[in-house]
């Protein structure tokens, strides 16, 4: 009668450390991709002269939000100046 408890409990510690390793990985991969972060900030110059014009404030943000927000300040300010952003 003890040994099918003994198998019972054998079955959940089992499935009791699949669980906590797979959550344990899914918190890792939260922490990792979760909070990458990108910071841009994205600067104009005359192109005739390369001097700097005009400059954004540093923007952060998913890497989409900031692949956006780079193509809105090149598609404003790209017809007149050079725009470059720099990535960080």
């Amino acid at each position: 009668m003890c040994a099918p408890i003994v198998i019972n409990i054998k079955i959940k510690l089992t499935d009791m450390k699949k669980y906590i390793s797979l959550l344990a990985v899914l918190f890792i991969a939260l922490l990792i991709f979760g909070s990458c972060k990108k910071c841009s900030q994205c600067t104009a110059k005359d192109k005739v002269t390369h001097n700097q014009v005009n400059s954004s404030d540093e923007f952060c943000g998913s890497k989409k939000a900031v692949s956006e927000k780079e193509s809105g300040y090149k598609s404003a300010w790209g017809t007149i100046y050079d725009v470059q952003c720099s990535t960080k």
